[in-house]
Order: structure tokens, then sequence, then C-alpha cells
């Protein structure tokens, strides 16, 4: 332990050190170079990529591509582009009471930042805060999750080869390795996870007065309505159960389907699960299995006690115990009290739960704490508009599930109990970017000398009044 505690002290000093006398001054074409050279590193080790994760939990090698590989390298090429414009210092207006300043406001790199990063997309969201941190001129110190040891072994790799710790640099571990980087003093500290975790972080990084962005979880509720296509909506809800084993914040947990569709829904599940899986879940090739055993149980637990208060399964259900995986699954007549109902379930089940008010479901929804995400399908405006007028959540998105995720122009984030501050793009990069304000005076006579004291003066008193009612 005090092998550990020396080495956090020694490299957080080095990148500390490193950021005061160069990256807080550096051009910005130090900031593209690095990215450039990650960019380059993923693009040669992309079969590296795909083998770590498929050990960790066997995700499809075509999944790891779109959903680790694509998107880290969009977010590198989008940064690049537009970087500069992110960066540049903004002139702003001040007013006849401002006469003779000038002010702006300019992004500087808040220092040294802590990234530590969750098991279910390991190389993904590992990068993303990074690249954002990076944009934005900081230093970085990842701790990858501890469940995924094959991932997080490559990113140490990764950071050795493309980097200098007082760049980036990575500690392998379990949660007293978070614990020791969290003693010290960051800039800033980006993590995702659990808000049972959030909360650690938070408390810690109040300690020190750091900023955080804690991007969290919830119960992502979706709504499917009367109108709504039905086979549209299955393919979309299935696939997305399917992306991951449903190991995703943004997975849809609960559906409130209108009753006169309920039937007809399953239905369309069942043909959609013959067209996208048509030779079955083939494990490795076609989805994952949970991350390890602990999960696994967790989950079953779960599924064991609604059925055990009377919920039934209405589509999938199967289990295998030896690898850790469970079918796409949907469960109905869950009782409120069921941990399905009240815990994000990270796992490819889906609980249908029948309603015939719409404003009665989203009611129920406000009750409980916001979520990450939310979705409504329908073809009715009206109840479009009344769902993105009264739900609050993180993210939105009608007619669709999860894609609002990656469009790299949307800020991502949760809103209370689902996290804190946002990702992706210029949302990302201004997490790690103090908004500096700059005034500049001219020298001599200045319209704020005629408000100094004495105050007496029957003239100032006007031209007070006059402020206070005109500007």
């Amino acid at each position: 332990m005090e092998a550990l505690k020396n080495q956090v002290s020694e490299v957080f000093a080095l990148q500390r050190e490193y950021f005061l006398n160069y990256m807080k001054s550096a051009p910005l074409s130090v900031r593209k170079t690095k990215l450039k050279e990650l960019k380059k590193w993923i693009l040669t080790h992309e079969d590296d990529i795909c083998e770590a994760i498929h050990a960790d939990f066997k995700k499809p090698y075509f999944e790891t591509k779109i959903s680790e590989i694509f998107p880290t390298v969009s977010a590198i090429r989008h940064a690049l582009q537009n970087m500069e414009n992110w960066s540049s210092t903004d002139s702003v207006e001040g007013g006849l009471g401002y006469l003779f300043t000038s002010s702006k406001v300019r992004k500087e790199p808040k220092g040294v930042s802590l990234v530590i990063s969750p098991w279910n997309y390991p190389f993904m969201l590992a990068l993303e805060p990074t690249i954002s941190a990076i944009a934005a001129g900081c230093t970085v110190i990842l701790k990858p999750s501890e469940n995924t040891p094959h991932t997080s072994a490559l990113l140490k790799k990764m950071a050795e080869e493309v980097f200098k710790p007082e760049d980036f640099a990575v500690f392998l571990g379990d949660y007293t390795v978070s614990q020791e980087l969290l003693k010290n003093s960051f800039n800033h500290i980006f993590f995702t996870g659990s808000p049972q975790v959030g909360k650690t972080v938070m408390k810690a990084a109040a300690e020190h007065l750091t900023s955080v962005t804690l991007e969290l979880g919830g119960m992502n509720p979706a709504v499917i309505d009367e109108t709504a296509g039905l086979k549209d909506t299955a393919e979309k809800i299935l696939w997305a159960k399917g992306m991951n084993s449903a190991q995703t914040c943004v997975s849809v947990n609960e559906m409130y389907v209108h009753e006169s569709v309920k039937e007809k829904l399953v239905e369309a599940f069942m043909k959609a699960e013959k067209k996208l899986y048509p030779k079955g879940y083939v494990q490795g090739e076609a989805m994952s299995v949970l991350v390890n055993d602990h999960h696994y149980l967790n989950v079953k637990e779960m599924l064991t006690e609604a059925l055990e208060k009377g919920a039934k399964v209405v589509f999938g259900g199967d289990t295998d115990d030896a690898h850790r995986w469970i079918s796409p699954t949907i469960i109905i007549d869950v009782p409120k009290e069921c941990r399905l109902r009240n815990e994000e379930i990270f796992a490819p089940v889906l609980v249908l739960t029948a309603y015939s008010d719409l404003d009665h479901v989203i009611s129920e929804i406000q009750k409980k704490p916001i979520p990450l995400s939310a979705y409504i399908f329908s073809k009715s405006r009206k109840n479009q508009k009344k769902f993105l007028k009264r739900i609050q959540a993180g993210t939105i998105c009608v007619n669709d599930t999860t894609i609002q995720f990656a469009q790299p122009n949307l800020p991502f984030g949760g809103h209370g109990n689902s996290g804190i501050g946002k990702a992706h793009g210029k949302f990302g990069f201004l997490e790690f970017t103090n908004l500096r304000a700059e005034l500049r005076q001219r020298r001599g006579f200045t319209s704020a000398k005629l408000i100094y004291p004495p105050y007496d003066k029957k003239w100032k008193q006007l031209i007070v009044k006059t402020f206070i009612k005109w500007f």
C-alpha cells in the first residue's frame, strides 16, 4: 500500500508540474499531436482491442468495432476538427456602465484530471473523457475498471506506448487504487458508474473542492403508446437490449405499454428476434455475456424475486449459468416493490407494465429518481409533446433508443440521481475547461469614477437613479 501511495504521489506531482510549466500555455498544436498519435495507435491495434474485450465478456468483434472503436475514433476526429473553435476566446458586450473597457471569456484548461471509467464499455468510456481532457489541455490519470482486466491492461500498454506519464498515466487495480487516487487534489474528476459509487467520488472531491462530472444511470423508462409502430419499436428496443447484453447506461429497463397493444407488442418482439438473430443468440458472435458471476447472480436474484411474487415471463427467459448469459427477456405483472422496478437492471431484461392513461404513466415516472434517458414510441405529436414537456431526464429520444448517446453535437449526461455535468464534443471539452473572465480597463478617467465617493452630490444620485431605471 505504501508503494502505491508513493507511486500515485509521484505521478500526480509530475503531472502538476508539467501542466503548470508547459501544458497550461502550450499551443493548440501540442494537443492536436497527442490526439493524432492516439488515433493512430487505435487504428493499428483494432484486433488487439477486439480480442481484449472479447476475453473480458465475449463481446462480438463487430459490436466492439461499432460501439467501442468507431465512437472513440470519431470523438478524436470531431475534436481535431473543432478544437480551434471550442478554445477560441469570446468577446462580450459591457454596455454603458463599462464604457472604455473590453471584456473577454478565455477558455483555459483546468489542470490535472482524474478519469475513473466503468467496465461496460471498457475502452470507449475510458477514452472519450480522456479525449475531452486532452483537447482541453489537461493532463490525465486514468483508473479503468478491474472487472475488465484484459481491456484495462491494454489501456495501460497504450498509454505507455503513446504518452509520457506526465501527459497520461494509467493505474490498474481495485477500489483501493481509486481511494488512493481520490486523496489528491485533482483539478477535475470525471467518473462513470453507479449513483452509489458516484456519491463516494463526490464526497472525496468535496474535500479538495474539486469539480466533478458524474455519468451515472437510472431506470430509463420507455412509453409505447397505442399509435406506435410496433414492428419498428420492437426491432429498435431488441437491438438495444441485445447490444452489449444491455450492459448500457441508457438501456431501457421498463416499458410502459398501452393496454390495447400489449399482446401485439410481444408478438412483434418474437418476429424481431427471428429477424435480428436468425441463428440464435450465439455467445461471442451475436451477444456478449454478463461481465462476472457477481453481476449475473444479482440479475438472476432480481428475476427470481419477481417471479416468486407473481410476475410472468412472456418473452425469452433463457439463462446459462456456466457462461453468465441471459437471453433478451420480457417480464410482466412485476409488483412495484420488486427490485426489477426500482433498480437499474444492466442486463437484457425488460419489465412490461400495461397502462390505459398516459398522464398516469407520466406521474409514475415523475415519482422515481430522474433517469439518464427516457423514451417514447408514438406517432402522436400530442403525446410526444406532452412527454417531452413533463418528463425530466438527462436525455430523451423519440421513436428510437440509445442512439442519442452517439450524436456528437448533443450534450450527454444525467440530471440529479443520474449524474452531474455533460460529456461529448464541445460539452465534454467544457467540462475540463475553466471559463476565465477577463476585463481590461483604460487608465485615467473611467465611467466607474462617476460614482466614486463622496456620495452626497445630487448629480451622482441622478446618475444612479437613471441607471437603475433604464439600464
